[in-house]
């Protein structure tokens, strides 16, 4: 979602080049991730091109360069060729797939991504946690300079309004999210907890990674093919049950998916009620994921037995992304108030050198005149003094004006005329 136009105009450059989930083919945008081990290499490519104050943020969404130069137009054009030999592509090609910020637009851009608001899935927790570490890396690599500290520090102040004063990531927006959310619900925390997988293929793999980043510690897998059960249990370090013991596999597990697809029911009711009892009746989670089902319907009329669809999920997901796109605008706002405070700061910040120079050349006046005319009454050295200030401004004054420009109005604002408190 794109903000208004803020465009104060700041001395140096922020900038943002790169390519995202929606910019460039997954396909090619796997050669320019850059893992833990690989970063430093490329953090030092950067120095080498010149860049001193630069970070890399890589991840399945998007591989950016952020930085902040005296050119940005330059130091976009050296990164990009950093990027270009990083993904062995010609400067050309991957022009094409580059997208490009600079100054208001890339501080926007750079806020938006910590507060996972440019994520493929919007409010995904572990963004600023990622962007965390890319600026870890960077200032190890000596990267972080004064303007490009200040950026990410309200870019992380930022994310931090986001996730405290929104509900951006408080509901799954996935299938997979959506059945981590209903196991949290049904066990609490899900560390030291096990899963079973009744039916080993890419389903249970891809609720396998999610469930393992949960912190699910203990995997347990069943299949009618031997070969099949043996290939995913050693993927996932887990232990193989028959289908003949599926009762043992059940009482063992906290969490059981069956996605077997066999066209009859393989859990029945009485299955669940003897694994409930082996559990002392603590709560089970299933979900079936199979079409038709493996799981009877009947199992959810067991007490402590929860059991879910794919339907069920898809309609807690369908709700999470209710919830989490009027959250998003909320968070928008908050976003775009914080990249226009932040920018007032940096332009204020770059009033300072102007307003040190005026003062300066005030004082060197007054010194000169003293020096010339030491004899001087106050009375007439004020007078003096007031006519060599404003010799200059009043010749700019009248030149606004043969312009068709008023005077008075920059007059106001320098020195609150219309204003007699401030005279």
């Amino acid at each position: 979602m794109p903000g208004e136009s803020l465009s104060p105009t700041l001395s140096g450059d922020v900038f943002v080049v790169g390519v995202d989930h929606r910019t460039c083919p997954t396909g090619l945008r796997e050669r320019l991730f850059l893992s833990e081990a690989t970063l430093p290499a490329f953090l030092a490519s950067l120095r080498a091109e010149g860049l001193d104050q630069a970070l890399v943020v890589s991840t399945c969404d998007r591989t950016e360069v952020v930085g902040w130069h005296g050119d940005g137009a330059e130091a976009v054009a050296r990164a990009a060729r950093r990027l270009a030999a990083l993904g062995g592509f010609g400067e050309a090609e991957l022009a094409g797939l580059l997208t490009i910020r600079h100054g208001w637009a890339a501080v926007e851009h750079v806020f938006a991504v910590a507060a996972s608001l440019e994520s493929a899935i919007v409010g995904e927790p572990q963004v600023l946690g990622q962007v965390r570490e890319a600026y870890r890396q960077a200032a190890a690599a000596g990267l972080i300079g004064g303007e490009l500290d200040r950026v990410m520090q309200g870019a992380f102040a930022a994310a931090k309004r986001v996730r405290t004063e929104t509900t951006i990531g408080a509901r799954a927006v996935s299938i997979a999210a959506a059945a981590l959310q209903v196991a949290r619900e049904v066990h609490g925390a899900l560390d030291r907890r096990s899963a079973l997988f009744v039916g080993a293929g890419e389903m249970a793999e891809m609720f396998a990674d999610k469930l393992r980043e949960a912190g699910v510690s203990r995997f347990l897998v069943a299949d009618s093919l031997a070969v099949r059960a043996q290939t995913t249990a050693k993927r996932l370090n887990a232990h193989v049950y028959g289908l003949d013991d599926l009762e043992s596999a059940v009482a063992e597990a906290d969490i059981v998916l069956c996605a077997l697809g066999r066209g009859s029911v393989v859990v029945t009711s009485d299955l669940v009620r003897a694994a409930l009892r082996r559990r002392r009746q603590r709560p089970l989670f299933l979900v079936d994921a199979a079409v038709p089902g493996d799981i009877a319907p009947a199992v959810n009329d067991v007490e402590e037995a929860f059991l879910y669809s794919l339907d069920d999920l898809e309609n807690v997901a369908r709700e999470g992304r209710a919830q989490r796109d009027q959250a998003a605008a909320d968070a928008w706002m908050i976003l775009r108030a914080s990249v226009a405070d932040h920018l007032r700061a940096a332009a204020a910040r770059d009033a300072v050198p102007a307003i040190a120079a005026l003062r300066g050349h005030f004082e060197a006046t007054r010194a000169r005149l003293l020096a010339e005319q030491p004899s001087l009454s106050a009375e007439e050295a004020t007078r003096l003094l007031i006519n060599r200030l404003l010799h200059t401004p009043s010749e700019a004054l009248r030149s606004l004006a043969t312009e068709g420009q008023s005077p008075e109005t920059l007059l106001d604002r320098l020195f609150g005329l219309s204003d007699p408190d401030r005279q």
